[in-house]
């Protein structure tokens, strides 16, 4: 992301992402899907926001990402999911261009 002169934070679980997120707005969320204890913490991460009324955008980079696990993220509310890092920049990208 630094790369393309993307300003980005990094938390290393969903507790200090949540913290994070409290304080500060984001154009966009990028969560992988799991982290230890927690194998779908993406979507803990995802629910607790909508719950709160966050609706800031949010792309998943898992594992697998089969067109069933695509549609899951985003009924789920987010933009979808990539097992690539050339498609999740590509989303990414995409996304922060069109909010400007």
């Amino acid at each position: 992301m630094a790369a393309f002169k993307v300003q980005f934070d990094l938390a290393l679980s969903t507790e200090e992402a949540l913290q994070r997120l409290r304080g500060t707005t984001y154009d966009l969320i990028i969560s992988d899907m799991g982290r230890p204890g927690d194998l779908r913490a993406g979507y803990t991460l995802l629910q607790a926001l909508r719950e709160r009324g966050d609706t800031t955008r949010f792309i998943l980079y898992t594992s697998s990402c089969t067109d069933a696990q695509m549609q899951e993220a985003r009924t789920r509310g987010a933009l979808g999911c990539s097992t690539r890092i050339s498609e999740l920049m590509a989303m990414a990208l995409g996304t922060l261009e069109a909010r400007r």
